[in-house]
């Protein structure tokens, strides 16, 4: 027997607001007094942003169509609807002929939305459903501010570190945020079709083996240097790799800047270092192999990491002008092998 699930459909009305209300919550106190239950809905006020002609600014306008969000089973808001025929059900433009689907969310999804337009003392605001591509924005949740637990793509623009995140009603329109600092979100997925991972690790990584070398060779960073190690892993602590690749690189810049961070985040740093050993006998390209083996030396000092590592980067020599990534490796290599080394001739005295 299947079990009837509610949702939170998104119907049309085609009265006043006001009345709207009335009509709605005359139901429900009706429902209630018959025992079936009170109607939950959420009827908020609708403001879409839309750019000033001539410029690329955004004003905010009502919204020319009335929604109602209303939770129900599709069997119960299709009965609903034969009480109340002023509401319209929206198709979803996921229907395929005989397979009727209607534009719905989730209670978690709906939970979003309300914290939102709460925020926004009952207004909603939105943008046109095409206004952005979000395939290609990083899927993020909110961890801090008043917009914390949201989750959803984040729009960011040049020169700015923040962005909006932004929900999808449908294809209907796009709920927004407020702007919010990048370090108050955490990267859950990176978007589709764009070399934005691998341009935040390159950024990162010069970073990270800087406060490395600091915490190796004066046993403690400076609170900046600490601060952006965190600020990195704390974004992308609950990533998803959508690659091997990408997966490999996070899992290896996660491992140098837990080392770097040093003491109070040994564990975090063993939990990395574990995963990157995971990851080691999967990673077929050389120069993965190559950056893998790297960032686990600079991390550890381990002297078969770096006997592995040789065994690898030896051949390389003399490099080319144009091998960028392997003078990379390469650096890294000779960077931390004379760091420990002179660790080890420390210790020995």
């Amino acid at each position: 027997m299947a079990i009837s699930v509610r949702n939170w459909y998104v119907l049309i009305f085609t009265q006043a607001v006001t009345k709207m209300k009335k009509d709605l919550s005359a139901l429900s106190i009706k429902r209630a007094y018959e025992g079936k239950g009170a109607l939950e809905y959420f009827l908020p006020s609708f403001f879409m942003r839309v750019k000033q002609f001539g410029t690329n600014k955004y004003v905010s306008r009502k919204m020319v169509v009335s929604y109602v969000f209303i939770r129900e089973t599709e069997g119960g808001i299709r009965q609903l609807k034969t009480q109340m025929p002023q509401l319209q059900l929206i198709t979803s433009s996921e229907s395929k002929a005989h397979n009727t689907q209607y534009v719905k969310l989730n209670d978690f999804e709906m939970s979003m939305i309300k914290k939102i337009a709460d925020i926004y003392d009952g207004q909603l605001p939105c943008y046109r459903s095409d206004e952005y591509k979000l395939d290609g924005c990083d899927y993020v949740k909110v961890v801090d501010g008043p917009f914390n637990g949201i989750e959803g793509r984040i729009v960011t623009w040049p020169g700015r570190d923040s962005g909006q995140v932004i929900l999808p009603v449908g294809d209907l329109f796009l709920v927004s945020t407020g702007d919010i600092l990048s370090q108050y979100t955490q990267i859950i997925e990176f978007g589709k079709g764009n070399r934005h991972p691998y341009h935040m690790f390159e950024l990162h990584m010069p970073r990270a083996i800087e406060a490395l070398t600091k915490q190796l060779t004066k046993g403690e960073i400076s609170p900046n240097d600490l601060a952006n190690m965190l600020v990195f892993t704390g974004r992308l602590e609950a990533l998803q790799p959508a690659t091997l690749n990408i997966e490999s690189f996070y899992s290896g810049m996660m491992l140098m800047s837990y080392a770097a961070a040093g003491n109070g985040y040994e564990a975090d740093k063993e939990r990395w270092l574990n995963n990157c050993n995971e990851l080691m006998p999967k990673l077929k390209a050389e120069l993965q192999i190559g950056l893998q083996l790297a960032m686990m030396y600079a991390s550890t000092g381990n002297p078969k990491i770096a006997e592995q590592l040789h065994n690898l980067v030896d051949s390389w020599i003399p490099l080319k002008p144009t091998e960028q990534k392997k003078f990379t490796i390469v650096k890294i290599l000779g960077r931390f092998e004379a760091i420990y080394s002179h660790i080890q001739n420390k210790d020995s005295n």
